[in-house]
């Protein structure tokens, strides 16, 4: 369902003024409209994005924060799963629903900061790993499936980028003696909690799930290593030596990052997640559909996690 919120002030005063003091069954008079506010103007004044709407509950979120506002009667308002209050009454006009305005304070202070960047961790000397034979990496190739991830500015999906990346660094890290845990090996969906626990049945010394980054500008660019926030040394020490590798590729880096990823927050071992550059700049993009430029991507990502394990 799309929503437009263009004239509504004056929808509003337009029907006001036609002394409206009836309302179709699921609907309220205008009066009562004042201090409501259409999901995509609350999602806006929150700094979120609304990813989905049904007839039970609205969907908000950014790359941080989830909120879910349940507008069933008696619904209740989750921010990042945490209940904080019940929605109140909702209004429907139009098919658009309307939200009280009080959720935009009953929310913000539940809401963490979007994407902290943290600070740079200290350079790591590289020590040889005394036997290259064993040390179990799991390698997440991101989105696949009926979710492509997102799309590039010529038009392909990030899913397969990802899965050749992966592949790749599996296939590198194999060569040098590490075993390899691929959660997926072919154009399947696999829910985000699944990966994580795939993950955590086999036990990983380390975790890397590998993705692709997109922004509306299409002047942002460069690679990015991300944390959850809770994030051990250990965690961190391997997003810094990924993070020192992939310099190699010639893309600018924009440092280690912090953000409670699913996958990074669910999984029992040292976990990171590299944004092996933006598919939506178009230089960018080119190269990523380059096979030889992924391949310098991965072996950047295999000498960054050989280096981890070696210190694991």
């Amino acid at each position: 369902m799309k929503l437009y919120r263009t004239g509504f002030s004056l929808l509003i005063t337009v029907v006001a003024a036609a002394g409206l003091t009836g309302c179709q069954p699921g609907q309220q008079s205008a009066t009562t409209m004042s201090f409501r506010l259409s999901p995509f103007e609350l999602a806006s004044r929150l700094g979120l994005d609304v990813t989905e709407e049904t007839d039970r509950y609205i969907e908000m979120k950014n790359g941080t924060n989830r909120v879910l506002v349940f507008i069933h009667d008696g619904g209740r308002v989750f921010v990042n799963q945490v209940p904080i209050g019940s929605t109140g009454p909702v209004a429907h006009l139009n098919n658009t629903v309307y939200l009280p305005e009080i959720l935009e304070s009953m929310i913000r202070p539940h809401l963490r900061p979007t994407y902290y960047v943290a600070p740079a961790p200290p350079k790591f000397q590289w020590i040889p790993p005394k036997s290259k034979v064993g040390g179990l990496v799991a390698i997440d190739a991101g989105h696949g499936g009926k979710d492509p991830g997102a799309t590039s500015y010529l038009g392909y999906t990030e899913k397969g980028i990802n899965l050749r990346i992966a592949g790749k660094v599996a296939s590198i890290l194999r060569a040098k003696g590490f075993q390899v845990k691929m959660i997926r090996t072919s154009d399947t969906f696999i829910d985000k909690y699944e990966r994580a626990d795939i993950a955590n049945s086999v036990g990983p010394d380390l975790f890397v799930s590998i993705h692709c980054d997109s922004n509306d500008s299409l002047t942002m660019r460069g690679y990015s290593v991300y944390v959850s926030r809770s994030a051990g040394q250990d965690s961190r020490m391997a997003a810094g030596l990924i993070e020192d590798a992939m310099t190699a590729t010639g893309l600018s880096s924009r440092g280690v990052r912090e953000a409670d990823y699913i996958v990074l927050a669910n999984t029992n071992c040292p976990a990171v997640l590299v944004e092996c550059g933006h598919i939506s700049n178009p230089r960018e993009a080119a190269l990523l559909y380059d096979g030889t430029f992924r391949d310098k991507i991965a072996a950047a990502i295999a000498e960054g996690v050989e280096k981890a394990m070696a210190r694991l």
